[in-house]
């Protein structure tokens, strides 16, 4: 969604800054993109998970292209088991793992974006929620939770950013 999301917008003209985990995945983009488009994109490998990589990233971001108007956030984890075990079977490792891709994640995005002067404003962030952002399922206790602590945040972050004039919306594919 994110790789789709991102190309849609270089079809349209967007100068774009781009981050993962995966560094091979950043520079395979940049391959599949025109020698036009791989001008209007920078690419940085971020853990989501620490804010302070999150804080660089938007700065640097902002450094490079003077503003920034929009981000769309599509980092997320299912897990390693998602199916696959009952609650009772999951370990604390894997659910730290969600919890701070999903949760910790998107906290680090939003409080780093919402920051005064960060955000050009109006502005928009729009971050992928899940369906299972809205029930629970066997086999999926963790990973709903965090999509459901997504919704809530998401729904607090829209009322703090609107009083400025920025949208924050998610999206539940």
């Amino acid at each position: 969604m994110g790789l789709a999301t991102a190309k849609m917008l270089l079809n349209r003209g967007a100068r774009l800054s781009i981050c993962d985990t995966n560094q091979d995945g950043l520079s395979n983009l940049l391959l599949d993109l025109n020698e036009e488009q791989q001008t209007r994109v920078i690419t940085h490998t971020v853990d989501i998970t620490n804010r302070s990589a999150v804080s660089t990233f938007l700065q640097s971001t902002k450094s490079t292209f003077g503003k920034i108007d929009g981000i769309a956030n599509f980092a997320g984890t299912a897990g390693h088991k998602l199916g696959h075990q009952e609650i009772w079977e999951i370990d604390e490792k894997e659910y730290d793992f969600i919890m701070d891709v999903n949760v910790k994640g998107l906290f680090n995005f939003l409080s780093e974006a919402l920051k005064p002067g960060m955000l050009q404003e109006p502005g928009s962030i729009v971050h992928a929620a899940s369906m299972f952002s809205e029930r629970g399922f066997a086999k999926g206790s963790v990973y709903s939770a965090s999509k459901h602590a997504v919704i809530g945040m998401v729904k607090s972050a829209a009322i703090e950013g609107g009083r400025r004039g920025i949208r924050v919306n998610s999206v539940m594919p």
